[in-house]
C-alpha cells in the first residue's frame, strides 16, 4: 500500500499548525502526545472536528490531544501525513538542485540525506 495522505491526516496536522511545528509524535493509550515549536498554533476548533474529545496544554512546547479509543488512528494518519510532507519536500530539493555539478555534494554527515537518496 502508498502511504498516502489521509484526510484525518492531514486535518490533524493543519490544525497542529503544519508540518513545520511539529517537532515529535507519540501516543499513550487514549492521547497523541506531541511535542510542538509553538502550542500558540494550535487550532482547537479544528482538532474537535477531527474526533478529538480535548486538549491539554502542557507548556509551550508540550500538548496532548486527547482521542480516547481512536488514538491510534489518530497517530499513524498524523505520522503519515507529516512523513509524506517530508517526502515531498525532499523530492522538491532534489528536483530544484544541480545534482551533477561536482561544486554540490552531499555531505555524508548530514542526517537529512541518507544512503537512500537519488
Amino acid at each position: 500500500m502508498v502511504d498516502e495522505i489521509t484526510e484525518l491526516g492531514s486535518a490533524i496536522m493543519a490544525a497542529l499548525g503544519g508540518k513545520e511545528n511539529i517537532v515529535e509524535i507519540d501516543n499513550c493509550i487514549s492521547r497523541l502526545r506531541l511535542i510542538l515549536k509553538d502550542t500558540s498554533k494550535v487550532d482547537e476548533a479544528a482538532l474537535k472536528s477531527t474526533g478529538s474529545l480535548g486538549l491539554i496544554k502542557i507548556n509551550e512546547e508540550n500538548i496532548q490531544v486527547v482521542y480516547g479509543a481512536k488514538v491510534e488512528k489518530a497517530a499513524a494518519e498524523l505520522k503519515r501525513a507529516v512523513k509524506q510532507m517530508f517526502n515531498l519536500f525532499k523530492k522538491s530539493i532534489h528536483s530544484s538542485c544541480c545534482w551533477n555539478d561536482n561544486s554540490f555534494r552531499r555531505s555524508k554527515r548530514s542526517s537529512f540525506f541518507t544512503e537512500n537518496d537519488g
